[in-house]
C-alpha cells in the first residue's frame, strides 16, 4: 500500500504541471523563471494581476507573494480554505509598466514556485486634464503632467457671473482640486448652473495673485458663499520692491473682501523701490582700438550728471557707436537715477580717395602738358616743378600710387587734397597773360583781380589788388591821357597867336600833368618797394612783373 500511495504521488507529480500548462495558459510574460510550474499569472492590467497555482494537495495551504525588485511593493495573501485544485489571488496597487516577482508557497508541501510578470501601461508620467464646461473658466494649469504617485497643482472651477459651481464630471463637488497620488490619467470637467435668486446660496471664488517681485500672504484661492466675507490677503514685495495698488484699483496692501456677490480675481502690482541716498557709478570703457578721454569711473549723486567723456579712436579708426545705441563719441550723462556702464565701439576706417585722385590726375595733366616760359600761354619759370613736388609728397607718380603710410585717417587725405587744390590755384596764377578765358583788363598783363587759392584770399591778394588797381590807373588810364592833355596844351600854345591869356592856360595845364603823373609814379614806387620788402611772391599777378 505504501509503494502504491508513492507511485500514485509521482504521477500526479509529473502529470499536473502537464495538465495546467495546457489547460491555463498565462496570459503574458516571456522570460519568467519558475522553479516548479504550478503557478501563472493572468488578468494582468496595469495596476491588477491575479495568479493562479496548482495545488498538490487538494486541501495544501498556498501563501502568494507579489514584490518588485526595489521591494517598494511587497503584497502577501494566504489561501488556506476549500479544497479545489487551483486556486486564485488577485492584487491591486502595483505601479503600470512595472516588472514583478510573484513567489507562490506550497506550505504543506514545502514547494516554491517563482514568476515574474509586467504589468501594462508607462511608468514615466500621467496626464490630468480639467476643462471648464459652459459659463465658468478653469483658474489654474488646466493640463499637467504628473509622475507617477506625485500630486498635480491647485486647479479651481471659476463660474462666470449669475452661475455657481456645481461639481466636477467624476463627482468631486469642491471647485478646488489637487489630484495626488497619480496612478492613471486624470480628464474631468468643471460643471456650472445659474444662480436663483430665491434658491440655494451659491459660492464665489476669490482669487489673488501676485504679480512679479511680490507675494500673497493669506489663502488664495477662497470659495465664500454669496453675501459672506473673504479672509484677508495681504500683498508682499519682495527685497528692493513696494507694493503700488491691486488690479481693481484698491491700494492698501492687506484687503478683506466683504459682502462678496460675485467672483473676485485680482493681481498684486510691485514696482522697484529708489535708493536716492545712495550714489551712482558710471563706467566707461573703451573697446578695442579706441580709448575714453575723461573720468571713468564717475560716482555722482541720485539725480545728477556725469562730467564729460569721449571715446576717441585710434589712427585708423572711428567710432560708431555706445553699447546702450548712442551714436555721439562725446557724452555727458544727466539726471543719472541707475549705473550706468557703457562701451564704446570702434571700427576701422574706410578711406575715401576719390576727390584725392581727380585732384591729382589734374595736376599730373597740368605738368605733363604745360611748358615753362615768358611765352603768352606759358608758365612762369618754377611753377611745375613748384607743382610737381607738391605732388610728390604723397604720390608715386612713376608707379602710380601713394607713398606707403602717406595716410592714416580721412582727415589726413581731405588736407592733403586741399593742400594740392591750392597749389593747382596757384599754378593757374602763374600763366603768363592769364587764363585764355579771362577779359583781360590790362592788355597782356593778367586780370586786375588775384587769383585767391580755395582757403580764401589773404595779405598777398590785397596788396597785389591795390598794387593792380594803381597800375591800371597809371599805365593804362593815365599815361595815355596825360599824353593827349599835354598835347592839347601845346596845340593851345602853338595856336595862341601872342595872346597871354592862352600861353598862361597852356603853361598852366602842362604844368599840371607833368605834376600829377609824378605822384602817381611816386605812390606806384613806394606799393611796390612796400610789396617787395613784405615778401609778396611779385609772380601772383603779372602787374607786378
Amino acid at each position: 500500500m505504501k509503494k502504491f500511495s508513492i507511485l500514485i504521488f509521482t504521477i500526479i507529480t509529473f502529470l499536473t504541471p502537464i495538465f495546467f500548462c495546457n489547460a491555463v495558459a498565462p496570459t503574458t510574460d516571456t522570460g519568467s523563471t519558475t522553479l516548479s510550474p504550478i503557478v501563472s499569472a493572468t488578468s494582468i492590467t496595469s495596476t491588477t494581476v491575479t495568479l493562479k497555482a496548482s495545488r498538490l494537495s487538494a486541501d495544501d495551504d498556498i501563501i502568494f507573494t507579489v514584490y518588485d525588485d526595489a521591494y517598494n511593493i511587497n503584497l502577501t495573501k494566504s489561501i488556506n480554505t476549500g479544497v479545489s485544485t487551483f486556486v486564485t489571488a488577485s492584487f491591486s496597487g502595483l505601479r503600470p509598466g512595472v516588472k514583478y516577482n510573484a513567489d507562490v508557497y506550497d506550505f504543506n508541501s514545502d514547494l516554491d514556485t517563482l514568476i515574474t510578470f509586467t504589468t501594462t501601461g508607462n511608468t514615466s508620467s500621467y496626464t490630468f486634464n480639467y476643462t471648464a464646461g459652459a459659463n465658468g473658466t478653469i483658474v489654474g494649469t488646466k493640463s499637467q503632467t504628473v509622475n507617477y504617485g506625485a500630486s498635480g497643482t491647485s486647479v479651481t472651477a471659476t463660474p462666470n457671473a449669475g452661475y455657481h459651481f456645481t461639481s466636477w464630471s467624476d463627482g468631486s463637488t469642491s471647485a478646488i482640486r489637487v489630484d495626488s497620488n497619480a496612478t492613471s490619467n486624470i480628464s474631468v470637467t468643471a460643471n456650472f448652473a445659474a444662480t436663483t435668486t430665491g434658491g440655494t446660496t451659491s459660492s464665489h471664488i476669490l482669487t489673488y495673485t501676485a504679480g512679479a517681485n511680490g507675494t500673497i500672504v493669506g489663502t488664495t484661492p477662497q470659495t465664500v458663499t454669496n453675501g459672506s466675507n473673504g479672509t484677508i490677503v495681504t500683498a508682499t514685495p519682495a527685497s528692493g520692491y513696494h507694493f503700488t495698488s491691486w488690479s481693481d484699483g484698491v491700494l492698501t496692501v492687506s484687503r478683506t473682501d466683504s459682502n462678496v456677490t460675485s467672483n473676485i480675481s485680482v493681481t498684486a502690482n510691485f514696482e522697484a523701490t529708489i535708493d536716492v541716498t545712495s550714489p551712482r557709478t558710471l563706467t566707461y570703457t573703451a573697446g578695442a582700438n579706441g580709448t575714453i578721454v575723461g573720468t571713468t569711473p564717475q560716482t555722482v549723486n541720485y539725480g545728477a550728471s556725469g562730467t564729460t567723456v569721449a571715446a576717441t579712436p585710434t589712427s585708423g579708426y572711428q567710432f560708431t557707436s555706445w553699447s546702450d545705441g548712442s551714436t555721439s563719441s562725446i557724452r555727458t550723462d544727466s539726471n543719472v537715477t541707475s549705473n550706468i556702464s557703457v562701451t564704446a565701439n570702434f571700427e576701422k576706417t574706410t578711406l575715401n580717395f576719390v576727390d584725392l585722385i581727380t585732384t591729382i590726375n589734374s595736376a599730373i595733366s597740368r605738368i605733363k602738358n604745360n611748358i615753362e616760359g615768358t611765352s603768352i600761354g606759358n608758365y612762369s619759370v618754377g611753377s611745375i616743378a613748384e607743382l610737381r613736388k607738391v605732388v610728390d609728397e604723397k604720390y608715386d607718380s612713376v608707379a602710380g600710387t601713394f607713398l606707403p603710410d602717406a595716410f592714416a585717417n580721412q582727415t589726413q587725405i581731405d588736407a592733403y587734397n586741399k593742400k594740392l587744390n591750392d597749389a593747382i590755384v596757384l599754378f593757374e596764377a602763374r600763366r603768363v597773360g592769364g587764363s585764355a578765358n579771362n577779359t583781360d583788363l590790362s592788355s597782356k598783363k593778367g586780370g586786375l583781380v588775384p587769383a585767391c587759392p580755395s582757403t580764401g584770399c589773404g595779405f598777398d591778394q590785397l596788396m597785389t589788388l591795390i598794387n593792380n588797381v594803381i597800375t591800371f590807373l597809371l599805365f593804362t588810364v593815365a599815361t595815355p591821357l596825360a599824353a593827349i592833355i599835354i598835347a592839347y596844351a601845346g596845340w593851345l600854345y602853338l595856336s595862341s597867336g601872342g595872346n597871354s591869356s592862352d600861353v598862361t592856360k597852356a603853361k598852366k595845364i602842362l604844368m599840371n600833368v607833368v605834376i600829377g603823373y609824378v605822384i602817381g609814379l611816386a605812390a606806384w614806387l613806394i606799393v611796390k618797394t612796400i610789396i617787395t620788402s613784405l615778401g609778396v611772391d611779385p609772380s601772383i599777378n603779372t602787374f607786378l612783373k
